[in-house]
Order: structure tokens, then sequence, then C-alpha cells
């Protein structure tokens, strides 16, 4: 996904940003590096320049001028919404606990329109059908009463539910993508926030099924989420998600900023969570650049 970034308040500067953006896109590094440091000069305080053209710089090769733009735009970046945090952490080989709510709802909230289409039609994502049939398989023709949806986006997840559920709550950070969910009239309740932040303040044993279709690639430390998990579980009941995975360590940031995460470590977050990892499986919810991406399907139980 790519963000869109209001105006510098600079034609000449915006401009300079386009065309260096055409040539970043074409594969072109060094002459749209070029261009972007023309934007900043044009525009001192511009971080969507300066990340651009740290951007730039590292396809040039430039590794130590790009982290010191992105650095810069890191600075600039005060409210979060850039993901420069991420690049950083990127370029340093750094491991952050998770990514700013800011720059997740910024992203979400431009990707709404396009959302399904793209995931669907494009990476051809099939995160809720994995996850669905994960369920059958656990709970047979068991109806579950209360369910919740993290990170509900448009609502592909509680599509893929309908046929197994009475209720079902949803959590997201993106607004625009919470009007796109409660137009399929699927959700109960539908809530704007951070997940952890929202899941705190519901209260506990409330749902007999928590999902997480392609929201954990969002946190690196999964903990405080499964901790929440554990709270809100009844007696008997289930977790079930998907992760990206990764080989050795517990998690790490890929360079397409997403967390992937190890087997190991799903399975000993669960279980300090008080959740018995009943399955952890290999699959694929998505493709990117035609190639499949590696993933773990997982299903949880209260202990």
């Amino acid at each position: 996904m790519r963000q869109s970034f209001a105006s510098s308040g600079s034609v000449l500067a915006d401009k300079r940003y386009a065309y260096g953006d055409a040539l970043l896109a074409e594969g072109d590094a060094v002459a749209a590096a070029d261009l972007f440091a023309q934007a900043i000069e044009q525009a001192p305080d511009w971080a969507p320049a300066y990340l651009a053209w740290g951007l730039a710089l590292e396809q040039a090769g430039a590794a130590a001028k790009a982290l010191t733009a992105i650095e810069r735009a890191h600075v600039l970046d005060r409210d979060g919404t850039l993901g420069t945090a991420l690049h950083r952490a990127r370029l340093t080989g750094s491991a952050p606990n998770g990514m700013s709510p800011a720059y997740v709802a910024a992203l979400f909230d431009q990707y709404a329109p396009r959302f399904e289409s793209h995931l669907v039609a494009g990476l051809a994502y099939r995160g809720p059908q994995v996850i669905a049939a994960l369920i059958d398989r656990a709970v047979g023709a068991r109806r579950i009463v209360a369910a919740l949806d993290l990170g509900c986006g448009t609502g592909l997840m509680a599509k893929s539910l309908t046929h197994r559920t009475a209720e079902i709550d949803g959590i997201d950070l993106s607004t625009e993508m919470l009007k796109q969910a409660a137009a399929t009239s699927l959700y109960g309740i539908l809530m704007p926030g951070e997940c952890v932040a929202v899941m705190r303040g519901l209260p506990a044993r409330r749902y007999d099924l928590v999902v997480a279709a392609d929201v954990l690639v969002y946190l690196g430390d999964l903990r405080p989420i499964f901790e929440q998990v554990g709270r809100l579980l009844r007696e008997d009941g289930i977790f079930a998600g998907t992760v990206e995975a990764a080989e050795a360590e517990d998690y790490r940031l890929g360079g397409d900023l997403r967390f992937r995460h190890s087997p190991a470590y799903i399975r000993r977050i669960l279980a300090e969570a008080g959740l018995s990892c009943a399955i952890l499986q290999p699959c694929v919810t998505r493709t990117e650049s035609g190639r499949d991406v590696p993933g773990l399907a997982v299903l949880a139980r209260t202990t």
C-alpha cells in the first residue's frame, strides 16, 4: 500500500515530489533522489519528502545517507502517520514492539475505498476462509453465541462467520473501514480504536470466539493482545487467527513493514495468556508479486 500526502504548501515542491515518485516507481532511484532533494529545498520541513528521499537513497545504495534522511523525517513526523519509526527500525535492524496507531489508521483510511478489490482480487487474500475452516474443524456443528473480530476492516471475516455466530462485534483503527463494515449490517457493535486499548475497556468473559485475520502482522509484541484475548474469552472459548511466519526469532519486521512471528513465540505467548495452542499449521493467506506469502494459522482454547 502506498500513502498519499497533503500538499507541502509549495507548488514547486509538490511537483518535484510527484516527478520523483514516478521515477522511483520506474526504478530510477538516483534521479528520484535528486528530485526529492529539490523538493526539500523548496519545503525544508516537509516530512514526506525526507522519507521519500531516504527510500530513494536506500534503493540507490546510499544506506548511511538514507538513514540520515529518514531520521530527519522521523523528527518531522510528529503524529506518527508516516511510519518513519518503522523505516528507521528496518534500516537499523531493530525490532519495534509495534506500529504507531496513527500510521495504521491513516494507511487504512486511504486504503478503504479499494481495500476489498485489491486484497481479494490483487493479492488473492483468503485469510477469513483459512480461519473459518479452523473454527469449523474445532467446534463441529456448535453455534457460537458471541464473537469479536479484531481489526475487522470492511467485514470480510464476518462474512465468513455468518453461518457460525449469533452475534459478532468488531474493532478497527480506521473509521473509513468501519463505515464499510457497518454497511454490511453483519456486526452488532463496531468499536473504533486500537485493539488492545478497546479490549481493556470491555467486560471479562464476554466472548466465545475472538478472531484476528491479517491483524497480528501489524503488531510485534503479541503479549498485550493475547492477554486481553485470554481475559475476554469465556470457558471453552476459542481464539483463531493468522500471522506471517518467521523462521527462528520471536518476531521481526519485514521489508514490507509487516511483522513475522515464529511458531515457538506464538505457542509461548499464548501459554502465558492462559491459552492452549490446539492448532498451529502452515498456511498461505495472500500472494505478493505473484508469490505465496508463508503464514501460520493458529487456533487456541482457554485452559
